[in-house]
């Protein structure tokens, strides 16, 4: 008989129904969410995490999953159910906490799973067979008939079906009449391992226009390490940049990506604030990755217990494998 596919759950829209008033709340355990997928060929095995919604979980949360799936053996893959809400940062902590010695595929659904028409079913049923394909070294996440790289995945909808894609990058397969058609068999990115216990505080803050650098400042004294999700190739206003390069002289840990969805970043603009100027003034200006993915790395690498400079060493080593 095949190996079971080991089935981790954290709730999200999967394991909803409708409630009176309308309004969606977890009711599916984790037997009942595999049981959407409607196959008889699979034998599944459950590890219940949590029943919550996508935007209640925390990197403790996360870390539960890392311990259980570093428990498994015997395994034909792993699929992990949770929010949509939630899916990119935790296909972003599977990538960057690995690597795994098995397939893992990230899904959920945008309709309540226990009502009739959800999507929970072919999203699961995608997720079995990306396991089953076998064909890529990172988590990936499957959704609405296409397989994407768990680090490079976004939500680019809130009521979509088709809620999630890689802007920028390819498809690694999608579903046709005939089957999966495999695009793209990127190589493994570099990788941090299992997360430690220290429960780092990465804030993450957005640049918008005439932003001063008050936010920087608050974040940084609070914080162990600060992402700022840019504008353009990585610019920022003036007094956001002049709060950032200042706080990086005193030592502090702020990292600047971009907004923009494709994620690209180039220091080529010399005007105040500008990614060029950052650059110059020692601030790590990252491409490749979203703030959001940024802010999952920097606290895996900091819950180790690395300091500053080596997180640095590490996010950059990571980056030059991906891009």
């Amino acid at each position: 008989m095949a190996a079971p596919i080991e089935l981790v759950t954290l709730g999200g829209t999967i394991s909803m129904a409708v409630a009176a008033g309308g309004l969606a709340k977890p009711q599916l355990d984790a037997a009942g969410i595999a049981s959407l997928a409607g196959v008889h060929d699979v034998e599944f095995r459950t590890s219940p995490i949590a029943q919550l919604g996508g935007s209640e979980l925390t990197f403790e949360h996360l870390r539960a999953v890392s311990r259980r799936l570093a428990e498994l053996a015997d395994v034909a893959g792993v699929i992990v159910v949770t929010g949509t809400d939630s899916i990119e940062e935790v296909a972003a902590w599977l990538t960057y906490a690995g690597p795994w010695p098995f397939p893992v595929a990230v899904t959920g659904s945008m309709l309540p799973g226990a009502e009739p028409g959800s999507d929970a079913a072919a999203n699961l049923r995608g997720a079995i067979d990306a396991v089953r394909l076998g064909c890529w070294r990172e988590p990936v996440v499957v959704f609405a008939g296409k397989v994407l790289l768990g680090r490079r995945v976004q939500k680019v909808s809130g009521t979509l079906v088709d809620a999630f894609d890689t802007p920028g990058f390819p498809l690694l397969a999608r579903r046709e009449s005939h089957g999966w058609r495999v695009i793209e068999r990127p190589a493994a990115a570099t990788t941090l391992g299992p997360p430690g216990d220290h429960d780092a505080k990465v804030a993450l803050v957005t640049a918008y226009m005439g932003a001063d650098g008050h936010v920087i400042d608050c974040a940084a004294q609070a914080s162990d390490a600060v992402v700022v999700a840019a504008n353009g190739a990585g610019n920022l206003p003036v007094g956001m940049a002049d709060a950032v390069v200042r706080q990086v002289r005193d030592g502090r840990l702020i990292v600047v990506g971009t907004r923009a969805h494709d994620s690209r970043t180039a220091p080529v603009y010399g005007y105040p604030g500008g990614g060029g100027q950052l650059a110059a003034a020692d601030v790590p200006v990252v491409g490749g990755m979203t703030p959001h993915h940024i802010r999952v790395f920097l606290a895996i690498a900091l819950s180790q217990g690395r300091s500053a400079t080596d997180t640095l060493e590490k996010l950059r080593a990571h980056v030059d494998s991906v891009n």
